[in-house]
């Protein structure tokens, strides 16, 4: 005979093990998926002088009265409301300049930040940028956001054209995305 163990959870909840493994592995998996995206944008291009996604060949340094932080454009409350999660650290991301919201989780026994939403601001290759969002074969045009904007679901990826440039945000989910580019905006000089 197969018994059922239960395991009872933070704040009271109590579910059987394997509903509870699956879980936990499908938040892994989402986590890991955002990580590896955020590795994939700086890999594909993202240069110091530039924020998400930037193809280097093409790059122009930003003027310092176009740079805008990308930390200022959303606060860690204003996150936090959005997608329901208490959001443990925000950090630049080193040499890109890209704002990094964290959680704290533990994966495989380890625990770790990870990365759960990141936003980014370019006024640098505009064009080009919007052109290969534009481009991918699964897309949604999303309208009444900034002067046009695209969710990209295959990479849980939104980008905005605004005030001359692009505002960039990674999150898994395309409605959290949209309401953050709503408040980012109006930060945006």
């Amino acid at each position: 005979m197969v018994k059922t163990v239960k395991t009872y959870v933070e704040g009271g909840n109590n579910m059987n093990s394997t509903t509870h493994g699956r879980r936990s592995a499908s938040k892994i998996i989402g986590w890991l998926m955002v990580l590896g995206l955020s590795l994939f944008l700086v890999a594909y291009g993202a240069t110091p002088d530039n924020s998400l996604g930037t193809s280097p060949k093409t790059s122009q340094p930003q003027s310092p009265a176009s740079k805008v932080k990308a930390c200022d454009l959303l606060t860690k409350e204003e996150v936090e409301g959005i997608i329901g999660q208490k959001i443990d650290s925000v950090g630049v991301q080193p040499g890109y300049g890209n704002c990094i919201y964290y959680i704290r989780e533990k994966v495989f026994g380890q625990v770790m930040a990870l990365p759960i939403v990141t936003v980014g601001y370019s006024k640098s290759d505009v064009q080009s940028r919007w052109d290969y969002w534009s481009s991918t074969s699964k897309k949604e045009v999303i309208t009444g956001v900034g002067d046009g904007a695209i969710w990209s679901p295959d990479y849980d990826f939104f980008v905005c054209r605004v005030k001359g440039g692009l505002l960039m945000i990674s999150i898994k989910d395309k409605d959290m995305a949209i309401r953050l580019a709503k408040k980012a905006i109006t930060r945006i000089k």
